[in-house]
């Protein structure tokens, strides 16, 4: 993609901003006829040359064959027999079919024999040629009618007005994001280069534009027209960001279709529970990136004095301490280790602090900057722990950075992928709690080799977040259950997210399209009670509330 949005940019193209502004259109509509043009001409000449070829090698065969048989026999003398014979043979499999012609004479009076063999194309293979240059001539003819043939539900491969609508819209709306207004003339020439990327990306994906495609074309239009800086480790405008999921969300939820996951192949129950399939084809592959088998979390809720209650912070953390080290539960976790893991939890406290109405992910990774800096972990190594952030009833939690933020001087790259990989309900708004969003984890480079890793999760309740039981505390354990194991089997997820290198994954499934927690999620089809559970404990100390995780073993959810 690099060398056409270099030639993109180059084209003068001459359309004025106004008339960009005014015709947003008119412009998308004259771009989409020269990519026509551009990939249509040399497709259209190539065919039609194959096809005369084949023509050219029929008409060769026919005159071969005609001189062959119209070729008499002389005369023989008396005692002299002639005989002809024809023999078709094939050489082996894939072979063309061709027909000998075997001419003997022979002498009755004990004279020399004489046998000469004559090859001629057969009729087959005549026919084969004629057949294939005819439909090849043919297809060179109809090319263009063929390159605008119509997509299964209506799309074509050519720019709707609805597409190129969005495409220019949404240039428009980042230019308008970034902090030095750019020009009318450079937005412009990054509609030009983001209408003709788009372009290019549909007929190569012979499908409809989606919201990531816009978002990754205008993004790379904006980058060609100078009007944000050129990442040479991040270049958006040749790297398709992939978003790797390290968020909890309600299966069925528009949160959770927004990431377009895969359909469970249908087959027996199996040993699963009723309503569960086996997917052995969606079962977790270890990466080269790492994993923490000793594992210290540290649970803080997050609020103004009153936000939160005591009995409901002793529920969450007595849970979630007994899940995290259940023998049982911690055996589908141990699958994915050499040796034995351990969880430990250290005191958890009330975090004072006043919180605006939605929390983003930039919102998150500042609060879980000052814990660590007031010490939560002690003396802890920070690469083994996760900070657990619990945000107060009525706090909602967005996937999304919030308006205006500015990341810090050079990191501007990794920020513009991860905005890139943002869940989106639609091409305006991204996953927020209310939608189906319950939380998700990450890590932030302090600098200096120190990595520190947070989960946050809301306070599931009554539209908010993931309602999977009958209790609040109880939603809050599961969401925190997942995503603490994601933090330990996949902990550099968001690394992954922000530098496009795939080597730090831990353990994730491309097939499944997600971690431990979220291939039951996908599997379960939007039925919450299939894999959210009060599971009881291997000591006989009661139940947890949990969400079943994904075991290789079972090729499905488990617990245990």
């Amino acid at each position: 993609m690099t060398d056409l949005a270099s030639s993109a940019s180059k084209q003068p193209g001459g359309i004025s901003a106004a008339e960009l502004q005014q015709r947003p259109a008119v412009l998308a509509d004259d771009l989409t006829a020269k990519q026509e043009k551009r990939f249509a001409d040399p497709g259209r000449l190539a065919v039609f040359v194959v096809g005369a070829l084949l023509l050219a090698l029929f008409v060769v065969g026919v005159v071969i064959a005609q001189t062959d048989g119209s070729k008499t026999n002389k005369s023989t003398p008396h005692g002299v027999t002639t005989s002809n014979s024809e023999t078709t043979t094939t050489a082996g499999s894939g072979t063309t079919p061709s027909t000998s012609k075997t001419t003997t004479t022979t002498s009755t009076d004990g004279g020399v024999s004489d046998e000469t063999t004559k090859s001629a194309p057969s009729e087959g293979l005549l026919l084969a040629l004629l057949g294939m240059g005819v439909l090849l001539v043919l297809v060179g003819a109809l090319y263009s009618r063929i390159t605008t043939i119509k997509l299964p539900g209506g799309g074509e491969l050519v720019l709707s007005p609805e597409e190129s609508q969005q495409v220019t819209d949404r240039v428009v709306q980042k230019a308008k994001e970034e902090s030095t207004a750019p020009s009318a003339s450079a937005i412009a020439k990054a509609t030009s280069v983001a209408l003709q990327l788009a372009h290019t990306r549909k007929l190569v994906a012979s499908q409809p534009l989606d919201d990531r495609a816009i978002e990754q074309v205008a993004a790379a239009g904006l980058e060609a027209a100078g009007v944000v800086p050129s990442s040479k480790e991040n270049p958006m405008s040749t790297e398709d960001v992939t978003r790797m999921l390290n968020v909890v969300l309600a299966p069925g939820s528009a949160a959770h279709r927004a990431t377009k996951p895969p359909a469970p192949s249908p087959g027996p129950a199996g040993e699963l529970a009723p309503g569960l399939v086996p997917q052995r084809e969606w079962n977790l592959t270890e990466g080269a990136g790492r994993t923490i088998s000793d594992l210290v979390f540290v649970n803080r809720y997050v609020g103004e004095a009153g936000a939160w209650s005591q009995a409901d912070m002793a529920s969450i953390d007595g849970a979630l301490n007994a899940a995290m080290s259940d023998a049982g539960l911690q055996s589908v976790i141990a699958q994915y280790y050499q040796g034995q893991i351990t969880s430990r939890m250290l005191p958890s406290a009330q975090h004072q602090a006043p919180l605006p109405g939605t929390v983003y992910k930039d919102t998150a990774e500042q609060l879980a900057r000052e814990l660590h800096a007031e010490g939560v972990l002690g003396g802890t190594d920070p690469a083994s722990c996760v900070i657990n952030i619990m945000l107060p009833e009525g706090t909602l939690l967005s996937d999304d950075f919030s308006p205006g933020f500015q990341p810090p001087a050079g990191s501007e790259a990794a920020h513009r992928r991860r905005k890139a990989g943002t869940i989106k309900l639609n091409d305006k708004d991204a996953a927020i709690s209310t939608e189906g969003l319950g939380g998700y984890h990450g890590s932030i480079d302090l600098g200096g080799g120190v990595t520190i890793y947070y989960a946050v999760g809301v306070y599931s309740n009554e539209g908010n977040g993931i309602v999977a039981f009958d209790k609040p505390w109880k939603n809050v354990v599961a969401t925190f259950y997942h995503e603490l194991n994601e933090s330990r089997t996949d902990p550099d997820v968001e690394q992954v997210n922000a530098s496009g290198n795939g080597a730090l994954l831990g353990w994730y499934s491309q097939r499944g399209g997600g971690e431990i927690g979220d291939l039951p999620i996908t599997l379960c089809q939007g039925n919450l009670q299939l894999v959210f559970k009060e599971v009881p404990l291997a000591n006989g100390n009661g139940t947890v509330p949990i969400q079943l995780m994904w075991s290789n073993r079972a090729n499905g959810p488990a617990a245990a």
